[in-house]
């Protein structure tokens, strides 16, 4: 079964409350992006701002997302307690919708929406990296994401329709509450089982952390892990347990009475040659990831569009608020489905291919969108968003740490998020509010079908062309 995946899992029992916990995560904080996020273009309308105007608040909030994901990316590798990091960003990101649907002045709301996704952005990158650490299966919890993201739009929609938009503010602030509560549910079984994970020290080799993990792991007893300088020659250990140093290995002359002291023979050359590394130099001189990044940052354009501005697109097919809601429903819906096929199937396809796929049917579906159709056709057409994101949300990331080295993946996939999503975010939530008011919105997809091509063509030339 999925928790069992975790190689520190200790029992059944406390397995079953981990995977509990995290599918709990996964389904409230994503049902919180859909209460608020496929409708808020349409409250803002509604309190009186234009395209242009909309386009504003939403993009200069992806702005502010960019340095958002790389803050709290930071604190999450550093941290000694990353459930706490998470838990604080979910109780912040409820907090201030609460207070957003007080506010009608362009201005105010424009800073206040931009401090709110300050804490809203990471929330995804973060419980993948959390999820990966675990060594959980991503697609099936990911899919939980989609199955709460699905429900919550189109209770969103059904309960805007009855009683208002701004209902969507406190309907958003109790499933996140709720996502809270669920991470502190894993807080505590982690606790209970007593597993204690330090945050990477960035100062030590990949060798020296792995070497430091299996002699920890497969000590008889506890030990205190330190991170700093060797012992001296002249160093004499005591009565009572040592610590584990990760550094540079004993000296020849170093005595040991009470327990068994490293040969530097025998360590690993990683060990012996310590090296410290920068990573955000790794990152940047990593260059099919850099080109990755710019692939993924057109490719996920139309993504964003979708979910701001397809609501203008349905009601202008003939279509109602609470069709919107529905709409969502069942696009969202099917992405869980194909995420569970997604995990049992993959393995028989290269993930390059099946990125490929997924990027030559996203364009199709936006260069189709840009004609125009009826709010019956894109119903009937629902189930090519979940083909598509099935895909690219869970085998971008995959793909995203295939090229990065592992001491540096979960800085990697927090800037994956901060460029390639909240970046291409900014610019055509922008772009596309302009386009919104001057041409139309039609024309709001062609311009998220050509950015889909631009993508497609580099993902051909870069990644399928001149494959290592």
């Amino acid at each position: 079964m999925p928790y069992n995946n975790d190689a520190r899992a200790t029992g059944g029992e406390t397995g079953k409350i981990t995977y509990t916990g995290f599918v709990l995560m996964y389904i409230f904080s994503y049902a919180g992006i859909g209460v608020l996020m496929p409708l808020l273009s349409q409250y803002l309308a509604g309190i009186g701002f234009d395209g242009s105007r909309i386009g504003a608040v939403t993009s200069t909030a992806r702005f502010i997302a960019i340095f958002s994901a790389a803050f709290w990316g930071r604190i999450f590798t550093f941290s000694h307690n990353r459930y706490r990091v998470i838990i604080i960003i979910l109780i912040a990101c409820a907090a201030f919708a609460s207070v957003l649907i007080t506010v009608s002045d362009f201005l105010f709301f424009i800073i206040l929406f931009a401090l709110f996704y300050f804490f809203q952005a990471p929330v995804c990158g973060l419980s993948d990296s959390l999820t990966v650490e675990k060594k959980l299966k991503l697609g099936p919890i990911r899919a939980c994401g989609s199955v709460g993201y699905a429900v919550f739009v189109f209770v969103a929609g059904k309960l805007a329709e009855s009683v208002g938009l701004g209902a969507i503010f406190p309907l958003y602030s109790a499933v996140m509450l709720i996502a809270a509560a669920a991470v502190c549910l894993l807080w505590k079984n982690e606790k209970k089982r007593g597993v204690s994970r330090p945050a990477y020290d960035f100062g030590r080799g990949a060798g020296a952390q792995n070497a430091h993990n299996a002699t920890s792991e497969s000590a008889d007893h506890e030990t205190d892990n330190y991170i700093g300088k060797p012992e001296t020659a002249t160093s004499e250990s005591a009565d009572h347990e040592t610590g584990n140093y990760a550094g540079k290995p004993e000296t020849a002359n170093s005595k040991s009475t009470d327990h068994e002291t490293t040969n530097p023979a025998d360590s690993p050359a990683e060990v012996r040659n310590f090296i410290p590394f920068n990573p955000w130099k790794m990152l940047l001189g990593n260059r099919r990831y850099i080109i990755f990044l710019i692939c993924a940052f057109f490719t996920l354009v139309g993504d964003a569009v979708n979910g701001t501005y397809f609501s203008f697109l349905y009601i202008e097919g003939g279509g109602s608020l609470t069709g919107v809601g529905l709409a969502f429903l069942l696009m969202a819906g099917c992405e869980a489905p194909f995420m569970l096929l997604l995990s049992k199937f993959s393995g028989r396809f290269r993930i390059e291919k099946l990125m490929l796929l997924a990027m030559i049917v996203s364009t199709a579906r936006f260069a189709w969108y840009s004609t125009g159709p009826s709010f019956k056709m894109l119903l009937a057409t629902f189930f090519l968003q979940g083909f598509v994101n099935s895909i690219l949300w869970v085998e971008f990331i995959k793909y995203c740490s295939r090229l990065l080295d592992v001491r540096i993946a979960s800085l990697g996939i927090s800037i994956y998020y901060a460029v390639a999503s909240n970046g291409s975010s900014i610019v055509s939530l922008l772009v596309a509010g302009f386009i919104l008011d001057g041409l139309g919105i039609t024309s709001v997809f062609t311009f998220a079908a050509l950015c889909n091509f631009a993508g497609l063509l580099l993902f051909i030339i870069f990644f399928i062309r001149r494959r290592p």
